[in-house]
C-alpha cells in the first residue's frame, strides 16, 4: 500500500479540500489493488482536472487500460493475446506524462529477465537513465505501472506453467513469444538498457521454454488419441502416425524432436495390447454377472446393460440378450407375485381376524396371536392387539405400519391390555416370504440388554 504522504500535497489547488482528501483516498486503494466504482474514477479524473494532476489522469487512465485488456472474465488466452496492445499503451501512457524512465527504474531487470538467461551465470547491468527535464517525481503512478509490468510478466510465466492447455500453447507459440518480445522491448527499452541483444534472449527464452513442455507434449499428443476406445494393433499404428504428423509440425515450430525411435511401441501399441487384455478379462467377468440370476434382480439388470453398453460387439452378447429376456420374464413374475403379496395382506389388515405366529424368545420360540381392530389404508397405519396364549394370556396393544414401497411390515406393543407374564416394548419388522407368509426379526428386551430373534406371521 502507498502512502498518502508519497503522494503531491492535497492542501493546494483549486478543488475543495474534503474531494481531493477523497479522491487521493481511493487512489491509494486503487493502487493496492481493490475495483472502483465508474462513479468513483470519474470523481478522481474530475478533482484531477482541476488541480492539473498529471499522477492522478495517468493512474486513472492506467486502471482503465488493466480492466479493459486484463479483466477477471478474460481467459488467459485473451489476456496473452492483450499483453503486446497494453503494454504499448502503457508505454506510450508513461512517455506522454514523463514517466518512463522512472518505471523502469523501479523494475528488478535481473528478475524479470530470468527466464530469458542461460543457464550460466549472467550478469545484467542497467544503463543509466538520464532525468529527463519536467519528468514526474517518483509517486503512485510509477509504483502502479511498475507493478502491472511486474503482474504480466507472473501472467506469461502462469500461462509457460499449465496456464493454458500445453497444445494449444505450442500451436500458438507465435502469439505468445510476440508477447514476450513486447515485453523485453518495454523492459529494456528495445535492449538499449542492457549489455545483450533481444533476439538472443528470446531464442533462450524460446528454447528453454521447448525443453520445459516437451514431456507435456508427448503426453498429451498421446492422449488425445485416446488409447481406452482403441480396438485393433492396426488401428494403433494408425493413430500413431495421426499424432506423428502433427508433433513433426510441433517440431518445427519448437525446434525440438518430441518422439524418438521405438516410441510407437512403448508410448501406443504395447499400453493398447495391454488394455485389449484387460478388456478380454473384464468382459468374461461382465458377462458371468449379467448370466447370474441368483442375484437381486436390479443388480442383475445393471450388469447387462453395463455388458450391453460397454461391450455392443462383445463375444457373449447372444447370451447376455437371452440373460435379458429371463430377467424381464423375472420382472414380470415378481411384479405379479408383489400385487399378490400386497392384496393378501391388505385383506389381512382390513378383515378384524385373528391370525397366528411365531416369535423367538432366548432359547425358543413362543406361539401368538395377532388382530388388527383399526386400519387406515392410505397411510398404512394400524393397531390392534397381540395375544401370548403360553405367557399367562397376556394381551398387548399394538400400533404398526404397511410400508408399501418397502413391502415391510412393522409392529411395536405399547401397552398393556390384559396383564400377563409378558411386559411391553417388542418390536417386530416383516418381510414377505411367499404369497401368504411374513418372515423377519423380533426385537425384545432381556433384562437390560436388547436381544433379537426370528419371527413369522401366517396370513391363512
Amino acid at each position: 500500500v502507498v502512502s498518502v504522504d508519497r503522494i503531491k500535497d492535497y492542501k493546494t489547488g483549486s478543488a475543495d479540500f474534503r474531494a481531493k482528501k477523497q479522491a487521493y483516498g481511493w487512489l491509494v486503494a486503487l493502487a493496492a489493488g481493490r475495483k472502483l466504482s465508474e462513479r468513483k474514477l470519474d470523481v478522481i479524473e474530475d478533482v484531477a482536472d482541476r488541480v492539473g494532476s498529471t499522477e492522478m489522469a495517468a493512474t486513472v487512465a492506467l486502471y482503465r487500460l488493466k480492466q479493459d485488456y486484463l479483466a477477471d472474465k478474460l481467459s488467459t488466452r485473451e489476456k496473452l493475446n492483450n499483453i503486446p496492445t497494453l503494454l504499448g499503451k502503457l508505454e506510450s501512457l508513461a512517455q506522454e506524462h514523463g514517466a518512463i524512465n522512472q518505471v523502469r527504474r523501479q523494475l528488478d531487470v535481473s528478475r524479470l529477465l530470468a527466464p530469458f538467461l542461460d543457464s550460466r551465470p549472467m550478469v545484467v547491468r542497467k544503463a543509466r537513465l538520464k532525468r529527463q527535464k519536467g519528468e514526474m517525481p517518483r509517486n503512485l503512478f510509477t509504483n502502479y505501472a511498475a507493478g502491472t509490468i511486474s503482474e504480466i510478466r507472473r501472467l506469461l510465466d502462469s500461462a509457460a506453467r499449465g496456464g493454458v492447455p500445453v497444445l494449444e500453447l505450442a500451436e500458438n507459440l507465435g502469439d505468445y513469444m510476440q508477447a514476450e518480445h513486447s515485453f523485453v522491448d518495454l523492459v529494456t527499452a528495445k535492449g538499449k538498457l542492457i549489455n545483450l541483444p533481444v533476439a538472443r534472449l528470446l531464442r533462450t527464452r524460446k528454447k528453454r521454454l521447448a525443453q520445459r513442455l516437451r514431456p507435456a507434449l508427448r503426453r498429451a499428443l498421446v492422449k488425445s488419441i485416446d488409447i481406452g476406445s482403441i480396438r485393433s494393433k492396426q488401428q494403433a499404428v494408425e493413430k500413431y502416425r495421426q499424432i506423428e504428423e502433427r508433433a513433426r509440425v510441433l517440431e518445427r515450430q519448437l525446434g525440438i524432436s518430441l518422439f524418438r525411435k521405438g516410441d510407437r511401441e512403448r508410448l501406443v501399441v504395447k499400453p493398447v495390447e495391454q488394455n485389449l487384455r484387460w478388456l478380454r478379462i473384464n468382459e468374461k467377468y461382465r458377462y458371468r454377472l449379467a448370466v447370474n440370476s441368483t442375484q437381486s434382480l436390479a443388480r442383475q439388470r445393471g450388469a447387462i446393460r453395463y455388458y450391453l453398453q460397454k461391450y455392443p460387439q462383445g463375444k457373449y452378447r447372444a447370451q447376455v440378450e437371452k440373460a435379458r429376456e429371463q430377467a424381464e420374464a423375472r420382472a414380470k413374475k415378481l411384479a405379479e407375485l408383489r400385487k399378490r403379496q400386497e392384496q393378501n395382506l391388505l385383506a389381512v389388515l382390513g378383515s378384524k381376524k385373528i391370525y397366528r405366529g411365531r416369535a423367538g424368545y432366548r432359547s425358543k420360540t413362543l406361539a401368538f396371536r395377532l388382530r388388527v381392530n383399526r386400519f387406515n389404508p392410505k397411510s398404512g397405519k394400524f393397531s390392534g392387539r397381540m395375544i401370548w396364549p403360553e405367557r399367562k394370556g397376556a394381551v398387548n396393544r399394538i400400533e404398526g405400519v404397511f410400508d408399501r414401497k418397502a413391502m415391510r411390515v412393522y409392529i411395536t406393543e405399547t401397552e398393556p391390555v390384559k396383564k400377563g407374564n409378558w411386559h411391553t416394548g417388542s418390536s417386530y419388522r416383516f418381510s414377505f416370504a411367499g404369497e401368504n407368509k411374513l418372515k423377519g426379526t423380533h426385537n425384545y428386551r432381556l433384562f437390560i440388554v436388547r436381544a433379537k430373534r426370528p419371527a413369522v406371521l401366517y396370513l391363512k
